[in-house]
C-alpha cells in the first residue's frame, strides 16, 4: 500500500476511534444513570416510608392522646375536641380522613365518628382496625396508587390504625389517611448526592483511557491492513507459482511426452529390432527425465526454502536439494537480504531459474553464482564454462521467466553466450535502501 494512501486513512481511523470511544462512554453513562436512578428510587422509597411511618404515627398520637382522658361512651365533648384538632390538618392537606372505630364483633366494627359526616354510624368490616386491636400495635399500610383512599387519590398515601383506650378502658381505633409529600424531595436529594459521583468517574476514566483506545484502534487497523497485504501477497505468489509450473509442464513435459509418442509410433512402424530398441531407449530417457522433473515440482523441497527469512538461508536450503550442488560455487554479500522484500523475492526467483538453466545446458562444467549489492542495485551473475551457444532466435522458457520476473521490479537482464566458451547471465535489480511497500 503506498505511504500516501496509508496517511490519508489516519484521520478517518482517528475519527472512527473517537466516535466508538464516545459511544462507549455515553452508553456507560446511560447505564450508570439508570442504575443510580433505580437505586435512588429504591432508597428514596425506603427513607420516605420511614419518614411516613413516623409522621403518620406522630399525627395519630397527636389526635388520639386527648381522647384517652375522655369517656367516649359517656360524653360528647371529645367530638368537639377531636374536630377542633383535626380540622387544621384536614384543611392543610396533612390529613385526608379521620375515623374513630369501635369493635362490634370479631370481623365488623362501627365508625363511631368521622371527619366525613356521611360515614358516622356506618357498620363495616374492621379490616386493618382488627389487626391493630388484636396486636395492640399500630398497623400502617401504604396505598400504592392512592385509589384505595376514601379521599382523593394521591401518590405515597399511608393509612394508619392506632389502637387506644379511653378513660373508662374501652378499646377504640383511630384511623388516619395521611399523604407523605417528602418522597420527591428525598428522591431529588439522593440523585443530587449520588449521580454526579459515578458520572464524573466515568468521564475521568474515559479521558484517561482515550489515548489507549485510540492507539489500540490504530494498532488493530494496522494489523488488519498487514493481514490483507500478506494475504494478497500469498495469493499472488500462489498464482505466480501456478503459472510457472504450468509453463514448465507445457514447454518441457508436454513436448517431451509428444516426442516420446512420435518415437514410439515410428518404432511400431519399423520392423528393424535395432531401430525399435534404440527408439525404446530414447523414449525411456525422455520419460525418466520428465518423471524426475515432475517429482521436483511436486516435492516439498520446491517451496521449503521460502520458510527462511534471508536470501542466504533460502539459497542454501534450495541448493541442498540439487544433485549438481557439488559443482556450484556461490558468492553472496554479507549484507542481509530479507525475503520479505519484494526485490529479494524476485532475486531468489531469478537465481533459481538461472541455475536451473545452467545445470541443464552446461553439461559437467562448473557453475558459479555471484550476488553483489552495489549501491542501490543488486547484481546477479550466473556463469558456466559449458559449450555455450549462439544467440537463439527465440529465448527459451527459463530466460523468459527471468526477464518477466526482473521486469516486474524494473530490472535489466543480459545474456552473453559463445560456443565453446560458456554462458554468462547478468541480472541487475533496483534495491533501494527503503524497501518498496
Amino acid at each position: 500500500m503506498p505511504a500516501e494512501r496509508r496517511t490519508d486513512r489516519t484521520p478517518r481511523l482517528g475519527n472512527a476511534a473517537v466516535r466508538r470511544h464516545a459511544a462507549g462512554v455515553l452508553i456507560a453513562m446511560l447505564l450508570v444513570a439508570l442504575a443510580v436512578t433505580w437505586q435512588g428510587h429504591r432508597r428514596a422509597t425506603e427513607l420516605a416510608e420511614v419518614a411516613a411511618v413516623e409522621n403518620v404515627r406522630a399525627a395519630a398520637l397527636g389526635l388520639a392522646l386527648p381522647l384517652t382522658a375522655e369517656n367516649l361512651a359517656g360524653s360528647d365533648s371529645w367530638q368537639h375536641h377531636l374536630l377542633t384538632s383535626a380540622e387544621p390538618l384536614i384543611s392543610s392537606g396533612e390529613v385526608l380522613v379521620v375515623h374513630i372505630w369501635r369493635r362490634i364483633d370479631a370481623g365488623t366494627g362501627e365508625i363511631l365518628w368521622s371527619t366525613d359526616p356521611g360515614r358516622r354510624g356506618a357498620v363495616v368490616p374492621l379490616g386493618g382496625a382488627a389487626t391493630a386491636l388484636d396486636s395492640w400495635t399500630p398497623a400502617i399500610d401504604k396505598l400504592d396508587d392512592g385509589t384505595q383512599s376514601e379521599g382523593p387519590p394521591l401518590p405515597n398515601l399511608y393509612e394508619i390504625y392506632l389502637p387506644f383506650r379511653d378513660s373508662a378502658g374501652t378499646p377504640y381505633v383511630l384511623e388516619v389517611y395521611k399523604p407523605v409529600r417528602e418522597f420527591d424531595a428525598i428522591y431529588r436529594g439522593l440523585l443530587t448526592d449520588w449521580l454526579p459521583i459515578p458520572i464524573a468517574g466515568i468521564l475521568l476514566l474515559s479521558l484517561v483511557t482515550f489515548p489507549l483506545s485510540l492507539r489500540l484502534a490504530r494498532t488493530a487497523a494496522g494489523a488488519e491492513r498487514d493481514r490483507a497485504l500478506f494475504a494478497n501477497r500469498a495469493l499472488q505468489a500462489r498464482a505466480e507459482e501456478h503459472r510457472r509450473i504450468s509453463e514448465v509442464l507445457h514447454e518441457r513435459t508436454v513436448q517431451d511426452l509428444s516426442a516420446a509418442r512420435l518415437i514410439l509410433d515410428s518404432a511400431r512402424q519399423s520392423g528393424d529390432p535395432a531401430v525399435v530398441g534404440a527408439a525404446l531407449d530414447q523414449a525411456s530417457d525422455l520419460l525418466a527425465a520428465d518423471v524426475a522433473e515432475l517429482r521436483g515440482l511436486l516435492s516439498s523441497g520446491e517451496a521449503s526454502e521460502w520458510q527462511a527469512d534471508d536470501l542466504r538461508d533460502a539459497l542454501a536450503a534450495w541448493i541442498a536439494t540439487l544433485p549438481e550442488r557439488q559443482r556450484l560455487a556461490v558468492t553472496l554479500p554479507e549484507h542481509p537480504l530479507p525475503l520479505a522484500r519484494t526485490e529479494t523475492a524476485v532475486a531468489f526467483r531469478v537465481i533459481k531459474e538461472g541455475l536451473r538453466n545452467a545445470v541443464k545446458h552446461a553439461g559437467d562444467a562448473p557453475i558459479e553464482l555471484r550476488v553483489e549489492l552495489v549501491g542501490d542495485e543488486l547484481q546477479i551473475e550466473v556463469a558456466d564454462g559449458g559449450i555455450g551457444f549462439a544467440e537463439p532466435a527465440e529465448p527459451g522458457l527459463g530466460l523468459r521467466i527471468i526477464r518477466y520476473a526482473a521486469a516486474s521490479v524494473g530490472g535489466r537482464v543480459s545474456l552473453d553466450s559463445r560456443p565453446g566458451v560458456g554462458t554468462m547471465l547478468r541480472v541487475q535489480l533496483p534495491y533501494p535502501a527503503s524497501p518498496a511497500s
